[in-house]
């Protein structure tokens, strides 16, 4: 029996992996202490790299949810349509900055929402301004 695997399945495992990792990290971010760091820049330095390392995971499984979802959307739609593994890397751009830049003033879940809800009204005005077939 021969089992055969995608180059989308092993993107897959990869970013599984990757979340692992940052959740890992996210974990061991949490137990640092930045006011024992003398340095007021290292503390700067530190307290950006913790937010980064906890929000991040977040932020990565959001953006494979929503992938994966947005994928089977269209797939329901068109059978013939293949997964693209470079949208993965587009939507994952697209929640982490707006979830690190948003989580800076509000909770965690009230940023992914905010962060979706910019996303699905952005790609709302570009498919009103493509043209439309007459």
């Amino acid at each position: 029996m021969e089992i055969k695997i995608t180059k989308e399945t092993k993107a897959i495992v990869y970013v599984l992996v990757a979340l692992a990792i940052f959740v890992a990290a996210a974990e061991y971010a949490k137990t640092i202490d930045v006011e024992a760091i003398d340095q007021a820049w290292l503390q700067t330095v530190v307290i950006g790299l913790k937010e980064f390392f906890t929000k991040t995971p977040v932020a990565l499984a959001v953006a494979l949810c929503r992938n994966m979802l947005g994928y089977l959307a269209n797939r329901f739609r068109d059978p013939k349509v293949e997964y693209e593994i470079a949208q993965l890397g587009e939507t994952w751009a697209e929640y982490e900055a707006g979830i690190l830049i948003l989580s800076q003033g509000l909770p965690l879940g009230l940023s992914v929402a905010a962060t979706f809800l910019v996303e699905v009204i952005s790609r709302a005005i570009k498919k009103l301004k493509q043209p439309t077939a007459s």
